[in-house]
């Protein structure tokens, strides 16, 4: 396995093989891996010729907190890697990423949205930085402004902008989400088709845990408390979207709601930050169940912010 820090060593190094005929698939994380990243790499792994996992904190998708504050582990994550069968890990710094921004304030500014203003159903380019060198992506209003959008909208921003820088790094042949992140998902299934670069995305199953609680960096912040009551969130909704196909959302929500009351917190703090019944293509709100429908609850617990989704049918 080999370790790339540079975007023109990375690209030599696919060029070298695809001259071979070989096909590469790419793993986009933000490293601190757990077994949910580990099933993207046994997918990528029996799917192409070799494997490239890039492991980058994008800054672009934080305010500076939470960027400074993410969980890195970079050692373990090469081992997990390895394991995995991984060829390449590439592990920029962000300058090497965004060159033409001079510093993290300068990233977190782009946040604002004073580079441009976002379009209602179409994807978008600011140029940025110096000489304009840099092609901030705006995600359109019909799938941003919702969901966990509403509030961040800067975020998908930043996370459509350097999975496109690494699928222009790349030029992947296949790349591998989570579909735990289901507006995610959507989003960059939406750039891809405007994209045209002919990538697959291929979409893998939420791992869960023996609790039933989907797999996250996250998840070791809590302790055994905490982590009951979001395994008892999870049963909650995995009943909400148990043969319910034709019933009312709205009705659903409330019983819902009524259950995460009951919920024995121990003096934790829980919050129901948001629950989505949505199409998993355009996210657009149901009102009435349908066998294609996603479930997506954000729900806080003490501070921390965790998220699910579960699929309907």
């Amino acid at each position: 396995m080999e370790v790339i820090d540079t975007v023109a060593r990375l690209r030599e190094w696919v060029d070298g093989r695809r001259a071979d005929g070989e096909s590469v698939g790419l793993v986009p994380t933000m490293g601190c891996l757990h077994d949910g990243h580990v099933g993207l790499l046994d997918r990528a792994r029996g799917e192409n010729d070799c494997v490239v996992m890039s492991v980058f904190v994008n800054p672009l998708q934080f305010r500076r907190g939470a960027y400074e504050s993410y969980p890195r582990r970079l050692e373990d994550d090469l081992e997990i890697a390895r394991l995995g069968g991984v060829d390449v890990v590439f592990v920029p710094s962000v300058e090497e990423v965004y060159p033409a921004l001079g510093s993290l304030e300068e990233i977190f500014d782009l946040q604002d949205g004073s580079s441009g203003e976002r379009d209602s159903d179409v994807f978008t380019v600011d140029c940025v930085g110096v000489d304009g060198g840099m092609e901030y992506v705006r995600v359109p209003g019909r799938l941003v402004m919702k969901m966990d959008g509403v509030d961040h909208p800067w975020h998908f921003d930043g996370v459509a902008t350097v999975v496109r820088l690494l699928f222009e790094m790349v030029g992947p042949g296949r790349a591998y989400f989570g579909q735990k992140d289901i507006q995610q998902v959507a989003i960059l299934e939406a750039m891809n088709r405007w994209l045209k670069m002919g990538i697959e995305l291929v979409e893998v199953q939420v791992v869960r845990a023996d609790d039933g609680v989907s797999l996250s960096s996250r998840l070791m912040l809590l302790d055994d408390d905490q982590r009951a009551i979001a395994a008892a969130v999870v049963g909650l909704l995995e009943c909400f979207a148990q043969d319910t196909t034709g019933q009312r959302v709205d009705g659903l929500v409330a019983k819902l709601m009524a259950g995460v009351d009951e919920i024995q917190t121990h003096r934790n703090m829980l919050k129901i930050d948001s629950i989505d019944c949505v199409d998993p293509v355009s996210l657009e709100r149901l009102d009435v169940m349908t066998e294609s429908a996603v479930v997506y609850i954000a729900y806080i617990i003490n501070g921390i912010r965790l998220a699910e989704t579960c699929w309907c049918g």
